[in-house]
Order: C-alpha cells, then structure tokens, then sequence
C-alpha cells in the first residue's frame, strides 16, 4: 500500500479537442462576451438568466427521456450510448434551431443546446461533464491526478477490434500522462455516468477502481480498460502485466435516476484534491473497507445544478 502511496506525483491534465475549428470558436467566444448582462448575485434565478441570455428552442434530450424515463442498470449487457448521442453516437445539431455558442473554456466550447441539460431532471451531458472536470482540475492546480476527458472513452469503447485499444489511442499519451500514478476516466453508458480510476496505470500490478452511484456487479467498460492497460504495458515496456486488481468502491448512492453525472464529479474530485493519500489507503485497506457512509464524502460535497451554472457566470465574466 505504501509503495502505492508513493508513486503518486502531481499531474498537468489536458483537454481534448471537440473537432470545431479553434480559430472559429474563438472568434465566436469574443462576440458573445460583448453581449451586455447584469449578472444575479445569488443562486435564485441564474439557471432562468442563462436561458434568457441564451436561448435554446429545443433540448437534445427530448427524445431521449421519452425512450428512457427509467435507467435499468440490472443488465450486464451494456449500452455504450453517451449521454450527448444518438443511437448511431452522433448528435443532429441541425434539428437545434438556436444552437449558438454559450463560451469557450479552453477546447470547450458549450452551446444553448448544453445549458438544457442542466434542468432538474436531465442528465448532464459529455460537454458539461469535461467544462466541470476541466475548471476544478484548474482550481486544484497542485493535483496529482490525470483526469482524461469523456471522449477518451468513447474512443476506446468504438473501436470494433479490441486488438486495437492502445495502438488506435496512443496518441493521447503525451503532454506529461505518462509520468502520472493516478488517471481519472469518465464514463457514460446506457446513458448513466460513473467514474473508473486506475492507481498506478504504469506497474506490473495497476488497480482499477469502478466509482458508481447506482453500483452493479459487473461492468464491461473495466473489461475494456483492463485489456487496454495490458496492450499499452506490453507495447511500452516489453512485457505482460502480472495482475489487474478491480475495486468496486462504496460511495453514496444516487436518489434518483438523473443525477449520475453530479456523482461522478464529485467522485472524479476526489482524486484531485489534497485527500488523495487519505483516500487511497482507506480504498487499499483490507481490514476495514470504506463505507458510502465515511465522512470523506461529507468532505467533498456533491455539486448542484446552480454551482454549475454560476461556474458558466465566472467565465462570463472573466470576458468582460
């Protein structure tokens, strides 16, 4: 456990970019940050001056919450659908009639048709899930962990030759993951979020930690990561990993069927602040197993809707 301790170092994550041309949104973030606003000054009313701001005619997830009023996590099959996607994982923005940029935020740019996805009883959406992750990574600058944003998944889960994990993705190791102990993965299917992290992704014997508030028994996406693992050791290092240790931990469990995504941060926050050794050994000690009901999750608090909103307000602000 120690050793394990040990190894964790500090972390300079990155984001991914979202395919839209940087120039472009940069130009747009400019001209949005021109529009006059009197921003409230307390959580009443800010999600209502965000839709007033910006308004979006239709929600990209009409159709979705139609066909699923009720997350069913009791099938081990799992569903790779992100909770920004379609059926075919592609999103039709030309059925949004005013689906115009909110803001930039690094390579984030977030749209009308994001802001929808923070009403209360929708489930929050791969962009609002990487803007939250990308500002407490920055709040947390002295962090020790890599948190990979939701794509990095999505990437993985698509590729159809499972031979394949590490060789099509190898090109994400750069910019400084490699010397990090500790990788922080989203993950979204059947449209639930839930958080997998791996300690110590680079040794003989990494373990994998599934963070989940509607906890199952069995996950495919830690296949998937676990045969990845083995592919990027074995191409790396010339070798085979000697064992994968899997840890499903007990942390709260979620109210209701929509608020996975608020869960996830927090659990993704986790491993960024200063707790990260206190976390780990109560996570790696044997004897005395963490509960859901351990003060370490009153220590970090779930995150709301509005808190999320006014994380939107303080980059507006920042561009007057």
């Amino acid at each position: 456990m120690n050793s394990l301790l040990n190894q964790i170092t500090e972390s300079s994550p990155r984001s991914q970019s979202r395919g839209i041309k940087r120039k472009t949104m940069e130009e747009r973030a400019k001209a949005v940050a021109k529009r006059p606003r009197i921003v409230p000054q307390d959580d009443s009313g800010l999600f209502s001056f965000i839709r007033n701001l910006f308004p979006s005619v239709s929600s990209m997830f009409e159709q979705n919450e139609k066909q699923n009023t009720v997350i069913d996590l009791s099938d081990t099959t799992d569903d790779f659908y992100t909770c920004s996607e379609t059926e075919d994982n592609t999103t039709d923005y030309n059925t949004i009639e005013d689906n115009s940029m909110v803001f930039l935020y690094e390579r984030i740019a977030i749209y009308n048709n994001d802001i929808d996805c923070l009403e209360e009883g929708k489930f929050l959406n791969d962009k609002i899930i990487d803007f939250v992750l990308s500002v407490l990574r920055d709040s947390y600058r002295q962090n020790q962990t890599y948190v990979f944003d939701s794509m990095f998944f999505i990437k993985l889960r698509d590729i159809r030759d499972p031979k394949n994990y590490y060789r099509k993705t190898s090109s994400w190791f750069k910019n400084g993951v490699l010397s990090k102990n500790i990788w922080v993965i989203p993950v979204c299917d059947n449209y639930h979020w839930y958080v997998i992290t791996v300690i110590n992704p680079e040794s003989v014997r990494p373990q994998i930690l599934v963070m989940d508030s509607w906890k199952r028994e069995y996950y495919t996406s830690v296949d998937i990561v676990k045969e990845f693992l083995k592919q990027k050791f074995s191409a790396e290092q010339e070798g085979d990993i000697e064992g994968i240790n899997v840890e499903i931990i007990d942390i709260p469990q979620q109210a209701n069927p929509y608020d996975c995504g608020l869960y996830a941060i927090r659990s993704a926050e986790l491993f960024m602040t200063e707790l990260v050794p206190y976390y780990i050994s109560l996570i790696l000690n044997q004897e005395n197993k963490i509960t859901s009901a351990h003060e370490i999750y009153q220590k970090v608090e779930l995150l709301t809707r509005s808190q999320i909103v006014r994380y939107f307000i303080d980059v507006l602000k920042k561009h007057d």
